[in-house]
C-alpha cells in the first residue's frame, strides 16, 4: 500500500527557512542572485528546492 504525505503549509514554509538557512541567504537574496546568474555550488540546488517550495505555497 501506498501512502501520500501532505505537508502542512508550515511544514513546508520550515523547509524552506532551512534550506534559506543553510545557504546563508535569504529568499530575496537568492532570487536576486538568481536572476544575475551569481549563483554557486549548494546555491543552485537550493534555489531550484525554494522555488518548488515556494510554488506548493502559492507564491
Amino acid at each position: 500500500m501506498t501512502t501520500i504525505d501532505h505537508p502542512t503549509r508550515e511544514e513546508v514554509q520550515r523547509q524552506r527557512d532551512a534550506i534559506l538557512n543553510a545557504v546563508g541567504l535569504s529568499a530575496e537574496e537568492l532570487a536576486e542572485r538568481a536572476a544575475s546568474g551569481e549563483l554557486v555550488g549548494e546555491e543552485w540546488s537550493a534555489w531550484a528546492e525554494v522555488e518548488e517550495l515556494g510554488y506548493l505555497l502559492g507564491e
